[in-house]
């Protein structure tokens, strides 16, 4: 059936005029969006699209929705506001979960419970008594002090790319933090040195990266993380280490996956972390 048999067939028919349904003819948006003609709820009535009768329930109505025009198709946002409310639920539903397990976890895993809290919390970030007692909350990579000046672009382009925002709140973690502890002792920084001990025993500023491994307290805090500067200092190496607080889309890990659906539903706070470590040569 063609979209003209269609309109002269039923435009006017006691199934129409009965119905929650007019026609919208085809028009083109004021941003050069064309939209093709289609049937959405009356203005006036109770949103069609929203009710449990979507589907075709009559021969009438199947003969109607089978005619070739995209019934609800741009006109009426009934339909994408329903996705939208149920990805917030399942977004919801995965925060709480993982909320949980971090709670019971706080004790084998505390940075990564901690980090994950960070995210999740909706009270005062400022008031977080595990920022306090590890290092300092800023409100964004342009409040960060001079050391870090050199790394600002490279930091912000990071946050653009992870989060889509110009910039986000950060937390840099001091050298004594339990995270900064957590990492002098992973054989991930470890062999980071050891790869390049050459270039660090001549002076030179090394960069690069790190995966933590396995399903451990750093890896369920960060997964992989930039290293901005590795440097020689005396008998130490001073290490500067960023992150973002995000999870992978199209991620296998179940986790990963729940965290994404909390991510894309807005229910996580967004924020970057700078660890400052100081690891000892052997």
């Amino acid at each position: 059936m063609t979209n003209q048999n269609y309109n002269t067939n039923y435009q006017g028919n006691d199934f129409l005029a009965n119905s929650n349904l007019v026609h919208v003819d085809a028009y083109t948006r004021d941003d050069g969006t064309p939209v093709r003609e289609h049937y959405r709820s009356r203005p006036d009535g109770v949103n069609y699209a929203t009710q449990q009768a979507v589907y075709p329930q009559t021969p009438e109505q199947q003969v109607v929705l089978s005619g070739g025009v995209s019934y609800n198709d741009y006109g009426d946002y009934g339909i994408q506001n329903n996705l939208n409310y149920l990805n917030n639920l399942v977004g919801s539903a995965s925060k709480e979960i993982i909320n949980g397990l971090a709670w019971v976890g706080a004790g084998i895993q505390p940075d990564a419970a901690a980090l994950w809290h960070i995210a999740s919390q909706v009270e005062d970030l400022w008031a977080s008594e595990y920022i306090k007692a590890n290092g300092a909350l800023y409100q964004g990579a342009d409040f960060l002090g001079s050391e870090y000046e050199q790394y600002r672009p490279y930091i912000k382009s990071k946050i653009k790319s992870q989060f889509g925002y110009e910039d986000v709140p950060g937390v840099v973690f001091h050298e004594y933090s339990n995270v900064a502890n957590a990492i002098i002792k992973s054989e991930e920084l470890k062999n980071f040195i050891d790869r390049n001990y050459n270039s660090l025993q001549y002076g030179q500023e090394v960069s690069g990266s790190i995966r933590f491994s396995g399903f451990s307290n750093l890896h369920n805090a960060f997964g992989s993380v930039d290293i901005l500067s590795a440097k020689l200092n005396g008998n130490y190496v001073d290490v500067t280490i960023l992150d973002t607080y995000d999870f992978n889309k199209g991620s296998k890990n179940i986790l990963v996956q729940m965290g994404r659906s909390a991510q894309d539903a807005g229910l996580l706070n967004p924020y970057f972390t700078i660890v400052k470590c100081r690891y000892k040569l052997r």
